[in-house]
């Protein structure tokens, strides 16, 4: 969860993402184009996870992954429907 004492929490609003691999799903959503985010939880990047990231978002100097990949099934902590 996101530590409430160092921003504000839940994390509502537009961010940026970072695009750490190309995917058709998000081909609508342009690079430069913030996308929205209503949310309290994250998860960050690790050696673990690192294959799955499709994009990672930094909120208040907290990185997290904003959307992942397995196979056919793509997850994102953001909305993509802008």
């Amino acid at each position: 969860k996101f530590d409430s004492t160092k921003m504000s929490v839940p994390h509502i609003g537009w961010n940026g993402r970072i695009l750490h691999k190309e995917t058709p799903i998000l081909k609508y959503v342009n690079n430069d184009e913030d996308t929205y985010f209503v949310h309290s939880y994250y998860a960050p990047v690790t050696d673990t996870n690192k294959e799955w990231v499709l994009s990672s978002t930094t909120y208040s100097g907290q990185g997290f992954i904003s959307a992942v990949q397995r196979g056919c099934v793509i997850a994102t902590q953001f909305h993509p429907e802008k």
